[in-house]
């Protein structure tokens, strides 16, 4: 490396200074090499870039740069025994970015090797700090809070209410209580359950009811096959004039407040036309909370509640009520029923 070599060979309290600048207000800047028995003791054979003296006021910053011609921007590396082939240690790069052991950082800090927080912990982008990371404790929430979902592999351990046996791609679940889900639950394959197994929504089944008069009729459930496997409870008239329930017992969920301004809504066709399905909603106290317009869609559809008011205690169920209209050989299909709540 070309330069200027400037050798201090003094043992008492002096520097020799290799550069001493000043400015028009007294502002000082000194290149050079301390001592070893230089009076600030700790720094004794310490190479020096000084800027600035006790009792000066007029250096206001120490600034590092590099210029090159056109103004075409070079990046800064901080190395030790170069000369010896030694390596870089740290960088910072033409765009800006610091590389620490990383001659090409591609991120604002860029670590080529384990980074360690001793105090204070990892703060994140939307202000929370990380002080550890998930040991003997375990994890206790996971959120996917982006439209990218949570993927890889899952390793549950058993609590102390639950037994969790992991094999493979499938998860069983033993608790001694309730095992809650209060979001969506996508699942391919089967979910078995050996005791009472509660989905608060959709509803999955209805139960099929009489109100005594008009009851000529045949019901069950099916399945069709489309772009997605639907379940339907069906009416089907054996005479003219018939009707038959089709009733929902939903459980409110847990973290129920009120209803949106869409409150329900449940998927229903009929064969002909001029009959129809008709919703009725009873809140937990068995009141009756909304009757809709009947519906006589041909082609799947939604029959909406909105606005929907009265006691619905999360927990508790509440019923909705699918009173079909239909005459000989006609066929009054109602499928699922879901909720939007706050």
């Amino acid at each position: 490396l070309a330069g200027i070599t400037v050798q201090n060979n003094s043992s008492d309290t002096s520097a020799a200074a290799l550069y001493v600048a000043t400015n028009d207000q007294g502002g000082e800047a000194i290149f050079g090499m301390l001592s070893s028995g230089y009076a600030g003791g700790a720094f004794g054979n310490y190479a020096l870039i000084n800027a600035g003296t006790p009792a000066s006021t007029t250096v206001e910053a120490l600034a590092i740069n590099i210029e090159a011609s056109g103004g075409v921007l070079r990046p800064i590396y901080f190395a030790q025994n170069a000369q010896q082939g030694g390596s870089n240690k740290m960088t910072i790069g033409s765009n800006g970015f610091v590389g620490i052991a990383s001659d090409e950082p591609t991120s604002r800090l860029t670590v080529a090797g384990t980074m360690e927080t001793t105090l204070g912990g990892v703060k994140f982008p939307d202000g929370t700090i990380q002080t550890t990371a998930a040991g003997a404790g375990g994890v206790t929430g996971i959120s996917s809070q982006g439209a990218t979902p949570i993927t890889g592999a899952a390793d549950i351990k058993a609590g102390s209410n639950a037994v969790v046996t992991q094999s493979g791609q499938t998860i069983e679940v033993a608790v001694a209580n309730t095992l809650t889900l209060s979001g969506s639950l996508d699942v391919t394959g089967m979910i078995k359950g050996a005791g009472v197994m509660n989905i608060y929504h959709p509803a999955i089944m209805g139960v099929h009811n009489g109100d005594g008069s008009n009851n000529n009729c045949d019901s069950w459930n099916t399945f069709e096959a489309g772009s997605v496997m639907e379940q339907w409870n069906v009416i089907d008239g054996l005479s003219d004039g018939q009707d038959i329930d089709i009733v929902y017992q939903i459980q409110v969920p847990y973290n129920f407040t009120t209803w949106e301004s869409t409150s329900l809504k449940v998927h229903y066709k009929v064969s002909d036309t001029s009959k129809n399905v008709t919703v009725y909603v009873y809140d937990t106290g068995g009141t009756l909370r909304s009757t809709s317009t009947p519906g006589q869609s041909a082609t799947e559809a939604d029959i909406t509640i909105s606005y929907l008011a009265g006691t619905f205690t999360p927990g508790e169920t509440f019923i909705v009520l699918c009173k079909g209209a239909v005459d000989t050989n006609d066929f009054a299909y109602v499928g699922w029923v879901k909720g939007w709540y706050d």
